[in-house]
């Protein structure tokens, strides 16, 4: 993982050498760039990592802004802009830790979704069955319930007759 970050730093400082020789340098004009807003809403800021670059207005932010929009300027790509933010500050810097679990779990609650769906409805449905079996006049199974209950109306019939 060292490695793989360590190779990316390189890469990321010979391609800004690389367009720092070909072009003249990039002014800040404070004029929005492409891809700003979504490198600026996925980190923190390292000063009190209590709120998103985008908008946080602590003299870090507003520098780190300006730094994101002069690279992206500067023809290098979000993603590596990110990607060094996350080099320099660490991994805490995301404002939503990047996770290889996160589709795995966004799958598992989709599936758990669909079978309580598919129980409900298997319920909704044998209840549905019982009332239209009840409206219909068929015989529903007698248990010793039915029986005991019978004989108690029947009793208290007989008793309001006497």
């Amino acid at each position: 993982m060292k490695f793989r970050s360590a190779v990316l730093v390189l890469a990321l400082s010979l391609s800004s050498l690389a367009a720092a020789h070909d072009s003249p340098p990039v002014e800040d004009d404070g004029a929005f760039v492409q891809g700003e807003k979504s490198v600026e809403t996925r980190l923190l800021a390292p000063c009190c990592w209590n709120g998103t670059l985008d908008v946080h207005e602590s003299d870090l932010a507003r520098e780190l802004r300006k730094e994101i929009r002069m690279r992206l300027r500067g023809g290098e790509s979000v993603d590596a802009v990110e990607a060094s933010m996350v080099d320099r500050y660490g991994d805490k810097v995301r404002a939503a830790p990047a996770s290889e679990h996160v589709g795995l779990l966004l799958g598992a609650g989709a599936l758990a979704a669909v079978g309580m769906a598919v129980l409900l409805l298997r319920r909704s449905v044998a209840g549905m069955r019982l009332a239209v079996a009840s409206a219909s006049g068929s015989p529903s199974p007698r248990d010793e319930w039915d029986e005991r209950l019978d004989d108690e109306l029947t009793r208290r019939r007989e008793r309001t007759r006497a």
